[in-house]
């Protein structure tokens, strides 16, 4: 499952429910942002599930939504899009000569 693809399932997953979910990946020592669904709320953030460097992370998700958001995030991070991911190595270098 690519990223696009499990961003169009999210978005089917939690339809107009005023829910916003963001999905990042750890570059180094920063949080890189991949996509977000939903629509933005005034609530504060928090980090729903982690793995495989990407953590999903979701504002006002209702506890009857979380498992299933969870068992989608396992079912992208257990891929073999996501397992056959080279590691990225992005850290700046001083260059000289």
């Amino acid at each position: 499952m690519t990223p696009e693809d499990f961003k169009t399932r999210m978005t089917e997953l939690i339809g107009k429910r005023p829910v916003k979910i963001w999905l990042t990946k750890t570059m180094g020592h920063r949080l890189d942002f991949i996509w977000s669904v939903g629509s933005a709320q005034l609530k504060q953030e928090e980090t729903l599930v982690q793995g495989a460097k990407y953590f999903l992370v979701g504002q006002q998700v209702p506890d009857d939504l979380r498992p299933a958001i969870i068992d989608l995030f396992n079912e992208f991070i257990n891929s073999d899009h996501v397992r056959d991911e080279p590691d990225e190595d992005r850290r700046l270098r001083l260059i000289t000569g």
